[in-house]
């Protein structure tokens, strides 16, 4: 394959200006989970398709009625609002939120209210005692935590509702933005359910002046109904002509409230513009037809995206790999933040970070890479360990255990009033979708020809992740060797037995890579390039293993015990493991510990712990891998404590 010209065809087929349009008329829609205007949109998005030529649109639909349960997920309802406001009436008077002004201002799924009462400052609101310590009955409460995840005491309280504002951190030093909040009220939640409104921190600022010199208070008023209505999934394929059940999906979310523009307008906008460069690329004979299926999603975030892979759970066993598109447009001038390429997890070995980092790399630098109207500087990018944070990460899960990445950007404005179109780039979306383009489609046309085009870049990142176990074994040697540290014995081998298995870990992660990538190619060449480097890498891994020894230099007679660190467990859950359980999780110190140790804001680490203990591995195993992912010393004792904590809460049970 001629590397240079498939990237100039791509690129050069490929319009940023096109799907720039398309999140601009996108981002006009209220995108809400199952509401009338995330059902326009997806219209919008179904006729252009039909337009291009695909005619294969499967157009799913699962019950949003606030009952129905898959995998754990709760269904929510459809949720229509006609109109919201919220007025001080007291001490002034003063519109604080409308609707029709700002979408964000009224929090998602609140129920109609027409009331005239007092505000209560309860303070953060993320702790039960908060709403202990006022007397809050009948009353509107203050707050500045998730509506979404301290909903239980928000509904069990004797509030009437709730007027959330973010802290500084969130208001991302903009103090006039509206931040989107939810409460998603299922079913069972109904009786209890509130209003809410989304004010800004300038705002309530205001507010809580005004309640220091006495009693405030507010007209609020919201115009809302609950339906039965429907979690819609679109998708569309360019059919392989040879494996056709071997899948590669590219999926990006369509939901959230106007504006939303980069979240995920762009992701929704770019997946769009990717399918129409395939069809015209191979209308035109300019690439050819793939030999495995691509498939284009259009999803819901989360709520729909699990029963569609519940419906069609037989074929999505058999993806090859995923793509996520999330965020993919912010400008890099009004904004700033780099495109941040998240990598498919150690727990699933296979070769997908390899081709993904190479293309990457390629396309950011491409002269050919500047779309019209877009800006014209260089590409500002990181290639990052596993995170997670949106729909990949159910490709991820130890239930399915595709090789899944996701392309998006840390956003100033992403869930605000402020996610407007022109933040949003051209130039950026050209770009990441050309990256998603080659790699997509590269996995769909795999044979020999690609292997031996491919084989240097996947030979050098096995010795790049090679050098990365060394080097973390380095710094436990160091730990153990520097006098100032004074480790017990019992440290000391714990250091030892993580170093040994660390080396083991990387190994066997470098074999089922390699093994993993004869389900695309088991050429006799192909197999014996494998088979070579096997040898290869083998020799490397028993000489490092002897040094280890002869560098901790333990005495056999001493004996090594290792068996508080044998322990396997199980999942306590069917399907793959819960969202929501992830931001249970993460309210409790030891978990919120080692995120911000690691600093992964989207709580990646906590779902590859789940995944690692899930498929089996043992604590001095999953410890292994972890450190390897992160590329930071994580001992078996603590991951030892991470889970006890998990089977307290009943989510896993030891084998």
């Amino acid at each position: 394959m001629d590397i240079e010209k498939f990237l100039d065809d791509v690129l050069t087929e490929v319009n940023g200006q096109r799907a720039w349009d398309w999140v601009a008329k996108l981002s006009q829609f209220s995108r809400i989970q199952a509401s009338n205007g995330y059902h326009e949109s997806l219209e919008e998005i179904k006729r252009e398709l039909e337009n291009i030529g695909f005619n294969d649109i499967e157009h799913f639909k699962s019950p949003a009625d606030g009952n129905t349960v898959i995998w754990g997920y709760e269904a929510p309802y459809q949720w229509e609002i006609e109109s919201g406001e919220l007025w001080i009436t007291e001490p002034e008077s003063v519109k604080l939120c409308d609707f029709n002004d700002i979408q964000t201002s009224i929090i998602t799924h609140s129920k109609s209210c027409d009331v005239i009462a007092e505000i209560i400052d309860i303070g953060i609101g993320d702790k039960q005692e908060d709403y202990e310590k006022h007397n809050i009955e009948g009353k509107i409460i203050l707050i500045s935590s998730s509506t979404y995840m301290y909903h239980p005491y928000i509904e069990n309280s004797g509030a009437l509702g709730v007027i959330f504002y973010p802290d500084l951190k969130r208001t991302r030093y903009n103090f006039d933005r509206r931040i989107y909040n939810s409460f998603f009220t299922t079913e069972k939640r109904m009786s209890n359910a509130k209003f809410g409104f989304s004010i800004s921190y300038n705002q309530a600022m205001h507010l809580k002046d005004l309640l220091e010199k006495g009693s405030v208070k507010v007209h609020a008023k919201i115009k809302a109904e609950f339906i039965e209505g429907n979690l819609e999934v679109l998708s569309t394929s360019v059919q392989g002509k040879e494996f056709p059940d071997q899948e590669i999906i590219i999926i990006a979310h369509l939901c959230h409230p106007l504006p939303s523009a980069n979240d995920n307008a762009s992701g929704a906008a770019g997946l769009l513009e990717l399918a129409r460069a395939f069809k015209y690329l191979m209308n035109k004979n300019i690439l050819e037809i793939p030999k495995r299926t691509i498939r284009f999603v259009w999803v819901p975030e989360f709520n729909g995206t699990v029963p569609w892979m519940k419906f069609h759970e037989e074929e999505i066993r058999k993806v090859l790999v995923c793509i996520n598109l999330d965020m993919i447009g912010e400008h890099p001038l009004k904004i700033g933040y780099p495109l941040e390429v998240n990598l498919t997890p150690r727990s699933i070995p296979s070769i997908l970070n390899d081709i993904t980092s190479y293309f990457v790399k390629r396309i950011a630098d491409h002269p050919k890479g500047i779309a019209i109207n877009g800006t014209k500087i260089p590409m500002s990018y990181r290639l990052r360990n596993f995170d997670g944070g949106s729909d990949h990460i159910l490709f991820t899960d130890f239930y399915f255990s595709i090789p899944s990445l996701m392309f998006g950007h840390e956003d100033l404005h992403y869930h605000s009033s402020m996610d407007t179109v022109e933040y949003c780039d051209s130039t950026e979306l050209k770009r990441v979708i050309s990256m998603a383009m080659s790699i997509s489609y590269i996995f769909s046309i795999f044979d020999k020809d690609i292997t031996k085009t491919v084989w240097p870049i996947l030979h050098q990142g096995i010795f790049t992740r090679i050098g990365k176990a060394i080097n973390l074994m380095e710094k436990l040697y160091l730990s153990i060797a520097t006098p100032e540290n004074r480790l017990t014995k019992e440290i000391i081998t714990e250091f030892f037995l993580l170093g040994n298995d660390i080396l083991e870990s990387c190994f066997q992660y470098e074999l089922k890579s390699l093994e993993w990538m004869k389900r695309i190619d088991s050429s006799p060449n192909a197999l014996s390039l494998i088979e070579s480097t096997e040898a290869e890498i083998k020799q490397i891994f028993r000489f490092q293993k002897l040094r280890w020894k002869e560098q901790i230099a333990f005495k056999e007679e001493e004996g090594i015990n290792s068996e508080k660190f044998n322990n396997t467990y199980e999942p306590n859950f069917d399907g793959p493991f819960l969202v929501g359980h992830l931001f249970k999780l993460y309210k409790m110190p030891l978990f919120k510990d080692l995120i911000e140790e690691l600093k992964y804001e989207f709580l990646g680490p906590i779902n590859e712990l789940i995944n690692l203990i899930c498929k089996g591995y043992n604590l001095l195993r999953t410890a292994s891998f972890m450190s390897l992912e992160y590329e930071t010393i994580i001992t078996p004792s603590k991951i030892l404590d991470l889970v006890n904590h998990l089977e307290d809460e009943k989510l896993i049970r030891r084998i």
